[in-house]
């Protein structure tokens, strides 16, 4: 996806497993710098993956004494941190979300506790509605385990809402 044109933030360790790190000005930046890549191009990646295959993720939650679910519970909390930090954004109008726990904790952290589903778009990827702040949302999820290298790209290309039509 990032080859065809998505613009990629990978978080850091410290992003990802840092609670603290969202109440600093750090992440004041970091948000001020998602926000203007909205502006400029609205297919942004965040990506939670380290690109030395998440060793320094692992050497920091070591560090810290963090467990397997510790570090997967964070992540999910920082990325549901950030995204309720831009999701107010007027140039976010779907969100794209792998992993079953990282769908629970973003909409958790935007306060959601009702999604909609509309249509599943191919197998095992579904388009949902969700409403924050008095306005309506979609939301495209999927599993976390499957999916082709291109599947982001396909998705970017769809009319999701001639797709979902008689569904």
């Amino acid at each position: 996806a990032e080859e065809g044109g998505f613009a990629r933030y990978r978080l850091t360790p410290k992003q990802k497993l840092d609670p603290d790190f969202w109440e600093s000005p750090e992440a004041d930046t970091f948000t001020d710098d998602i926000r203007k890549a909205l502006a400029r191009e609205p297919l942004i990646i965040i990506d939670t993956n380290d690109e030395d295959d998440n060793l320094s993720t692992r050497r920091y939650a070591a560090a810290n004494g963090l467990s397997l679910e510790d570090i997967r519970e964070r992540i999910a909390w920082s990325l549901g941190r950030l995204l309720k930090d831009i999701c107010d954004d007027p140039h976010i109008d779907m969100l794209f979300i792998t992993g079953g726990d990282t769908l629970f904790k973003c909409m958790e952290a935007l306060g959601v506790h009702e999604m909609e589903p509309i249509c599943e778009l191919t197998a095992g990827v579904v388009v949902s509605a969700f409403t924050y702040e008095g306005r309506r949302r979609m939301v495209i999820s999927k599993s976390g385990g499957f999916g082709s290298n291109d599947l982001l790209l396909q998705l970017a290309g769809i009319d999701h809402d001639r797709r979902c039509v008689g569904a």
